[in-house]
């Protein structure tokens, strides 16, 4: 008999036909509960998940830098060209604002402790 975890877990996963894909190979739902090696498969899919998640992370902290970068270059521009007529907030007439948040170093420490998770997790040590 199934302990009732299982059993939760085997309803949840509502139909036999319906993969859990990963990056490598996807499992069957049913696969899960039988043997073959299954949980050690989603321990190494989860570990993956957690990898990439952190590499995608990366990857748009990275281009929200370049973004931040060319809009403060494009305002100082913009601020130079208008200069004659006293810079961009007097022609807008508006409250002018050149903050752009910086996130990078938060997203680059949220992606070191994802992949410190996944390396835990993958040597069964936990969070």
């Amino acid at each position: 008999m199934a302990p009732p975890l299982v059993k939760i877990l085997a309803s949840s996963l509502a139909h036999p036909s319906y993969p859990i894909c990963g990056s490598l190979t996807p499992i069957q739902p049913f696969q899960l509960f039988h043997g073959g090696g299954a949980i050690i498969r989603l321990q190494g899919l989860l570990e993956s998940l957690t990898n990439e998640t952190a590499t995608l992370f990366e990857n748009q902290a990275g281009e929200m830098s370049q973004l931040r970068q060319l809009a403060l270059q494009n305002r100082m521009a913009l601020d130079m060209m208008l200069a004659a007529q006293e810079g961009t907030c007097a022609l807008i007439n508006e409250e002018c604002c050149v903050f752009v948040n910086n996130t990078y170093s938060d997203t680059f420490q949220c992606t070191k402790h994802l992949r410190k998770m996944a390396k835990n997790y993958s040597s069964g040590q936990g969070e």
